[in-house]
């Protein structure tokens, strides 16, 4: 089991974007990530999230073996958006 941060790749549908470090592994459907940290948001707003989709990329596939990669599709994020989670470096 890994005890420090992950990196996950970027992939959106043709190539690897990036990576994303993040402690510990992902489970579930997506990753909410904040794009502002909590002590520059302002009280009166709702806090602003990145809800970037889990999939599985095949790597190689054998007769048989199948080794498959988790990524984090950003097929439909902006440059912006893909920055920000170039730039994210802690917990989810």
């Amino acid at each position: 089991m890994p005890t420090g941060p992950i990196s996950y790749e970027l992939w959106n549908g043709k190539e690897s974007v990036g990576y994303c470090r993040i402690s510990g592994e992902l489970l579930g459907k997506y990753v909410l990530i904040y794009s502002v940290s909590a002590y520059k948001q302002l009280y009166s707003r709702r806090a602003e999230t990145i809800q970037v989709p889990i999939s599985y990329r095949v790597v190689e596939k054998t007769g048989a073996d199948t080794l498959l990669r988790t990524v984090l599709d950003v097929r439909k994020k902006s440059k912006r958006q893909i920055e920000l989670l170039k730039a994210y470096n802690g917990p989810f």
